[in-house]
């Protein structure tokens, strides 16, 4: 009687996204962007229905439908990663986390999140970009550094590793359990060589010097 509607056809998206009839929901939800303008929760939405019928590349159009109406969000941001890299597109999920970082050029924690990506996905060059990229944003962040020391620790460079593990102990703001905790599973419960010995040394005294009132410090020195 009222095909046209707003309220009778969200209603009727609505009932048959809550009855898993997903095909229906999408046709239904497809027409009211056409016809009214919509935020941005309908556009998550929809392509959640996209998900449910495994139509990844339609739900990959709607996130982009977003963005071009509301712009960069994390949270799109995330569910794009997560359907690139099921479709294992890795380059593709980066480029959507690229995005995050153009928008917001000083949050480390998108940094982060594109290094992970790459770290995962066995492109350990590209990380290791990425964090070089972030110790110029940043170069005293404890996170950064200590990520560079695992990367060069992987490649089987021990002093450059040990030199950013330094430099990630110096850093007050890095928690102080996290470092207590690489010392007792790096250089407390194995048998060290003279080298690994003065390390452990340096390390403890770094850590004193970052945390003079944790008596955790203290103690692992």
């Amino acid at each position: 009687l009222s095909d046209s509607s707003y309220w009778y056809m969200k209603h009727l998206g609505g009932l048959y996204r809550d009855h898993n009839r997903y095909g229906k929901a999408a046709q239904v939800m497809e027409q009211i962007t056409k016809e009214h303008e919509e935020g941005p929760k309908f556009y998550y939405q929809l392509a959640n229905v996209y998900i449910r019928q495994n139509k990844l590349d339609k739900a990959l159009q709607t996130y982009k439908r977003f963005e071009e109406n509301f712009g960069v969000d994390p949270q799109i941001v995330r569910q794009q990663k997560r359907i690139y890299l099921q479709k294992n597109e890795v380059e593709k999920a980066a480029d959507a986390v690229r995005g995050l970082i153009e928008q917001n050029p000083n949050q480390l924690r998108y940094y982060r999140q594109l290094a992970k990506l790459y770290s995962a996905n066995d492109r350990p060059e590209k990380a290791k970009g990425v964090y070089e990229e972030m110790v110029k944003l940043a170069p005293d962040d404890g996170q950064t550094q200590m990520a560079l020391a695992q990367y060069y620790s992987k490649q089987g460079k021990p002093e450059k590793a040990f030199d950013n593990l330094k430099k990630a102990f110096e850093d007050a703001s890095l928690d102080v359990d996290r470092k207590v905790k690489f010392m007792l599973s790096n250089y407390l419960q194995q048998r060290l060589n003279s080298k690994q010995t003065q390390q452990a040394f340096e390390l403890g005294q770094t850590l004193v010097e970052a945390h003079p009132e944790s008596a955790k410090a203290h103690a692992a020195y």
